[in-house]
């Protein structure tokens, strides 16, 4: 018999391939289900990624940010803040430098400009090891934070 696994939001079952065929998926029991987050439905994300992870001092690294689950006319995103922090790995700490932009809505209300991508260029001077994330602040108060690099400088 042949068996097809079907993976939902929370576990996965085994459905034999004859069933599926005969569309008798709506009668199989159901995972039980987690009570609906609000903060779930705020869906944006941000990737962050740079030309080279590995460098010869002085190197000069260029990152850059891509934000997705955005549409063209959320308002939320218009000329969004940006918070870049980079930090150099010393033993168990870490040194943070944090640049910071934020942007104001000057224009029309009907003309937005929702940015997608962020690009940042970084001199590292001294060998080490550098992490580096950046920070979307959107117009009503939330925050997207992007995944962290490691950028090793020798």
């Amino acid at each position: 018999m042949n068996m097809y696994y079907k993976k939902n939001r929370y576990s996965i079952m085994l459905i034999p391939t004859a069933l599926l065929l005969a569309g008798a998926t709506s009668s199989l029991p159901r995972a039980a289900s987690l009570p609906p987050d609000p903060q779930r439905e705020f869906t944006p994300h941000l990737k962050i990624f740079a030309d080279r992870y590995v460098a010869l001092a002085p190197a000069r690294v260029r990152v850059y940010a891509q934000l997705g689950g955005v549409d063209d006319d959320d308002v939320r995103f218009c000329h969004a803040g940006e918070t870049w922090i980079t930090g150099k790995v010393e033993g168990t700490s870490t040194l943070n430098s944090i640049s910071k932009h934020d942007p104001r809505c000057v224009h029309d209300p009907k003309k937005l400009s929702v940015s997608r991508s962020f690009t940042k260029d970084y001199e590292f001077s001294r060998p080490g090891s550098y992490v580096c994330r950046l920070v979307v602040h959107s117009n009503d108060g939330r925050i997207v934070q992007s995944n962290m690099i490691v950028i090793n400088v020798r």
